[in-house]
């Protein structure tokens, strides 16, 4: 693992690695667009734990390869083999083809239970019960 120090370029960072400052050149890549790499470069990495094997360098603790990355974004492109290439396999709704469709058949009817109707019968008679409170008692006096 080393520390970014800084970004010397496009394609190249400076790391610290046991107090020794060193040059690593990112491989398998072609910058593009100089401007934009140096400042995914400098967003991306600074200041940040990496890991390099080979000129693929890895940023911890995710592990992305930034190799791959500034092809992804299109600062660069691969120059061999060392990066595979980007690539998604997507269809589109409109290139989607699900054959032919079934004819739709209405769904079974349940039957349907009618409700029957009420007789009416006249309201309740409402019963008010009164609370008559009691008159506390008096005190005799003696």
């Amino acid at each position: 693992m080393a520390r970014v120090v800084r970004i010397a370029g496009p394609s190249t960072i400076v790391v610290i690695r046991d107090n020794v400052q060193s040059e690593v050149a990112l491989t398998g890549i072609e910058i593009t667009d100089p401007q934009n790499a140096t400042g995914f470069l400098s967003w991306t990495l600074d200041s940040a734990w990496v890991a390099i094997e080979d000129g693929q360098v890895y940023r911890s603790p995710d592990a992305m390869l930034i190799n791959a990355e500034l092809v992804k974004k299109g600062y660069a492109r691969p120059t061999g083999a060392a990066i595979p290439a980007v690539h998604t396999n997507a269809v589109y709704l409109g290139e989607l083809d699900l054959g032919a469709r079934e004819k739709a058949r209405a769904p079974a009817k349940a039957p349907v239970r009618q409700a029957k109707a009420m007789p009416r019968q006249p309201p309740r008679p409402r019963i008010i019960h009164v609370r008559v409170a009691k008159a506390p008692a008096k005190a005799s006096r003696r």
